[in-house]
């Protein structure tokens, strides 16, 4: 939808005029929102801008947006001065651009706050404020048919994939490490649009993945933001024999070209040699964070066999209780409650309640895997689509076993992985 609406602001107020002071007109707001239906995953430009005959004493304050299936931000240098002929006559101007992004196909309405708008009257006259309602602006966004089929699905105008390891060779020995990178960028799009990267590890390597890396840079002269997404993980080789980490592709919606491309990481082949590694060695540690949530039961247990020690348990219970482990176990234990209920509602608050003690933020939790991703994607629909849909009977189910796999994740990289300087075979290993 192309095109501008436009609206001037009513004052409601009496004033007595100064001799040779004049009223200046009204302000006028213009919006202009984005050409044609957005792109799921596109980010867009919304223009609004103020215009006036007069002067701004004052920068108008302009409207904040929140609503379900966008995200509207501010680029860098948002706001810049402009002007207007109207009437024949020079109005002076501030405009405010948007970046808005569509996370799921269908109508949406901004409805924004109005906008506070400060003018001069002359030099004999005090400012007055003016309230300009904010037009709504009808948005619709679609998915474009070629890419409808994409799992997952991703947009961008460009995007490059790329790799690096720790170690180069095809031959290792036990107990050694190597450590892979997997990168993505990809221009106008987001970071939260980037799927996980890294393949599952190959039989007889444990792994050691480290949290994804996100981020989003702004375009500069009026180009799209670019979003990029690490992946990186540690192997440790346990049992000899031929490992293959297999090859890494990502399909995606090339805007520019109108077309679905593949980007291909390639397979890498390495042969282990040696003796399997020990089992203790083989299975990592009882991580210390999960004896630390079962230590206060243990704790509270044995003081209150010895009877006379009741409130020593009970403010160490509470200690325990007020600490981040505790805070976090308690907002875990109410998630696994929710994901039994099916309410979606209940569900999203105790997954924020959550994140905010300690447990995965939402671009962590979705990027956990394919699971975690199609569960929260089901419970953004079952409370903002139009036709409220109602919430699968295994998304529940996945969130909660996606909540338990993070934090058992988190506490294995809690431990500190084997002293792998011991290895003296190792053939130019990183051994930090």
């Amino acid at each position: 939808m192309s095109g501008g609406l436009c609206i001037r602001g009513a004052v409601s107020a009496c004033a007595v005029l100064l001799a040779g002071a004049a009223w200046a007109a009204d302000p006028v707001v213009e919006v202009v929102a984005p050409e044609g239906p957005l792109t799921v995953g596109t980010p867009a430009t919304l223009r609004i801008t103020v215009l006036s005959d007069s002067f701004f004493p004052a920068p108008p304050v302009f409207p904040e947006f929140d609503e379900p299936n966008l995200v509207v931000t501010l680029p860098p240098n948002a706001s810049g001065p402009t002007s207007k002929r109207i009437d024949g006559e020079t109005w002076s101007g501030i405009a405010r651009r948007y970046s808005v992004t569509a996370l799921a196909p269908g109508d949406v309405t901004l409805q924004g706050t109005d906008l506070q708008v400060t003018v001069g009257d002359g030099p004999n006259a005090a400012p007055r404020t003016v309230a300009v309602p904010m037009p709504p602006v009808d948005l619709s966004a679609i998915v474009p048919d070629g890419a409808a089929a994409l799992d997952p699905y991703l947009a961008a105008d460009a995007l490059t994939l790329t790799e690096s390891w720790s170690v180069e060779g095809e031959s290792f020995e036990t107990g050694a490490a190597l450590t892979r990178s997997v990168m993505v960028e990809a221009g106008n799009t987001l970071s939260m649009f980037l799927p996980p990267l890294l393949p599952p590890a190959p039989n007889g390597v444990a792994v050691y993945p480290e949290e994804p890396s996100l981020s989003d840079r702004p375009g500069e002269r009026g180009r799209g933001p670019t979003a990029r997404r690490e992946d990186k993980a540690t192997y440790v080789f346990q049992s000899p024999g031929q490992v293959t980490f297999p090859a890494v592709t990502l399909d995606w919606w090339n805007a520019d070209a109108g077309q679905v491309d593949t980007a291909r990481l390639p397979e890498r082949k390495i042969n282990v040699t040696g003796e399997p590694l020990s089992e203790s060695t083989d299975a990592p540690p009882e991580p210390e964070a999960r004896r630390s949530e079962a230590l206060p039961w243990m704790g509270i247990l044995l003081v209150l066999s010895w009877g006379g020690l009741a409130a020593l348990a009970l403010r160490f219970w509470r200690r325990w209780r007020a600490s981040p482990d505790g805070r976090e176990w308690a907002a875990y234990r109410d998630l696994r409650a929710a994901c039994g209920t099916g309410d979606a509602a209940r569900i999203a608050r105790c997954l924020d309640r959550w994140a905010q003690a300690g447990g995965a933020s939402r671009t962590e939790f979705g990027a956990a895997g394919k699971g975690a991703a199609d569960a929260l994607l089901a419970l953004n629909a079952s409370r903002f689509r139009p036709d409220r849909p109602a919430l699968p009977g295994d998304a529940g189910a996945a969130i909660a076993q996606s909540a338990r796999d993070w934090r058992r994740t988190r506490h294995r990289r809690r431990t500190p992985l084997p002293d792998l300087s011991l290895n003296p075979s190792l053939p130019g290993a990183d051994t930090g």
